[in-house]
């Protein structure tokens, strides 16, 4: 197959033309730190960074959402399981959804709530924190 100049052998893709933009919505991710500027191009709105289901550093996915954030996209990040330290972590590099799997009490989800808040708020509302406990 003939391309431009540059461009790879083989047959030619357009995720934009195979995929109608209504059906675009977000794609899952797994490793590249490049993947927000690849949704981008490819149409979609938002991000889902897997780190419960891959061996993706958390500086990783943090730098592919702060680039996500940088151009526009959404980012949704699955921690994992009963890991809370790591939101704190992700909320400052830009994410905007946290997805914290198998909550199964009232209790687990306050636990993930009050890691995604800053005092005042304190606990039992908030234990992120910022150098100092005392606010």
């Amino acid at each position: 197959m003939r391309g431009s100049p540059g461009s790879l052998p083989g047959p030619q893709f357009s995720a934009s033309r195979a995929v109608p933009s209504s059906r675009r919505l977000a794609c899952a991710v797994r490793a590249l730190r490049t993947i927000a500027r690849i949704a981008r191009a490819t149409g979609h709105q938002a991000i889902w960074i897997d780190l419960e289901h891959s061996t993706i550093p958390i500086d990783t996915a943090a730098s592919i959402c702060a680039v996500a954030m940088d151009i526009g996209l959404a980012s949704l990040v699955r921690v994992p399981e009963r890991e809370y330290g790591v939101i704190g972590q992700l909320l400052d590099s830009g994410v905007l959804g946290i997805i914290a799997p198998r909550i199964e009490s009232v209790e687990e989800a306050q636990d993930v709530v009050a890691a995604c808040r800053f005092p005042p708020l304190g606990p039992p509302l908030g234990r992120r924190h910022i150098g100092s406990r005392e606010f």
